[in-house]
This record gives structure tokens, C-alpha cells and sequence, in this order.
């Protein structure tokens, strides 16, 4: 019989959300100025995560990926202009700051545990800031490697689709919130 262990998933989605953020945004700073235009960005983007995978030592490629897509390329493609916008992170790569991270986690939480799970979507939804996107992908990665959404890319999506069953809405509830106080702890241990 093939079990899962769910705590060594969640602590692995906490505590690695962290850390590709953090290792990206230190990657980034130094790695974009390489870069001359966004088409040049672009066809290198595989070099980008694989130094992140080797700095963390995390070998979930698609989870690095799908942070760097969801907070760098969704970000430039949003815009009229991707050109303009590659110049700007350029000039103004994407930093961690630990504790606004903590204080997102914490606000994330609170939601999550007071007013539910569409809360919490829709609230890291209307947000949309780089912390706030790295808890949404990662919340989607959760969701989807425990078999509770299949491959949702909107996480107020995958809630409407959880919570059509008590039984997923709990255990997403409580999924979520062990995820969240994992990756506290892995920030917190990042202010040090």
C-alpha cells in the first residue's frame, strides 16, 4: 500500500516556498543585469532555476519554476509593454524581506483560520504582491499534490471546487494552516 506522509509534505511546501523565494530574489538581483532585453531573459530563463535548484538543493524543478513564472514572468507579461517592464525589474529586481514575509504568513493564516478557505483566496488574490503570488503557488502545489483540486492554475478556483465537500474543505483548512505555520517557522529562521 502506498501512504503518504502528509506532515513531510507540508513542511516540504512551507519550509521550500520560503527558500525559492529568498534564493530567487538573491539570484535575480545578481543574474538580470546579464540580460540586455527580455527576449534575451527569456530564452535563458532554465539557467535562472537551475542555480536556484542547486543553491537550495530543492528538487522540485516545476515548484521553482512556477514561483519564477508567477512572480517574474506573469508580472512583465501583464503589461502593454513587457519591454519597459523587463527594465524596470531590472532596475528594481525583486527582494525578500523576511519579515513582510512573516507578517503576510501571519495575515494569511489569520484569514485562512477566521474567515475561510474563498477568504483566503480571494485575499491573496487582491493583494498582488510577490509574497502574497509565492503562497498562492504554493497553496495550488498543496492542494494538487494531496488530490484535492486537479490542476487548478486559480487557487478561488480550486476553492469552489473543494468546497463543494465538507470533508475536502476541512482537510484543505487544516492542510493549508500546517503549510502556513511551516513556513513561518522556516521564515523566522531566516531572520537570524
Amino acid at each position: 500500500m502506498n501512504q503518504i506522509n502528509l506532515d513531510l509534505i507540508l513542511a516540504d511546501i512551507g519550509f521550500n516556498m520560503c527558500e525559492i523565494y529568498m534564493n530567487l530574489c538573491n539570484i535575480l538581483k545578481d543574474k538580470i543585469k546579464e540580460y540586455t532585453n527580455y527576449e534575451d531573459f527569456k530564452k535563458n530563463i532554465d539557467s535562472i532555476i537551475s542555480a536556484v535548484e542547486e543553491r537550495t538543493k530543492i528538487k522540485d524543478k516545476e515548484f521553482i519554476k512556477s514561483i519564477f513564472e508567477e512572480i517574474v514572468i506573469r508580472k512583465i507579461e501583464m503589461t502593454r509593454e513587457p519591454e519597459k517592464s523587463f527594465e524596470n525589474l531590472k532596475n528594481s529586481p525583486p527582494k525578500f524581506d523576511a519579515k513582510d514575509m512573516e507578517r503576510i504568513i501571519n495575515k494569511s493564516l489569520g484569514i485562512l483560520i477566521e474567515d475561510g478557505l474563498l477568504a483566503y483566496a480571494i485575499w491573496l488574490e487582491s493583494e498582488n504582491k510577490d509574497p502574497h503570488r509565492v503562497i498562492i503557488v504554493s497553496s495550488l502545489k498543496l492542494l494538487t499534490d494531496t488530490n484535492l483540486v486537479s490542476g487548478k492554475n486559480c487557487l478561488r478556483k480550486a476553492m469552489f471546487e473543494i468546497s463543494t465537500s465538507i470533508q475536502k474543505t476541512l482537510l484543505a483548512r487544516q492542510l493549508l494552516e500546517r503549510m502556513l505555520i511551516y513556513a513561518r517557522y522556516r521564515d523566522k529562521s531566516l531572520q537570524k
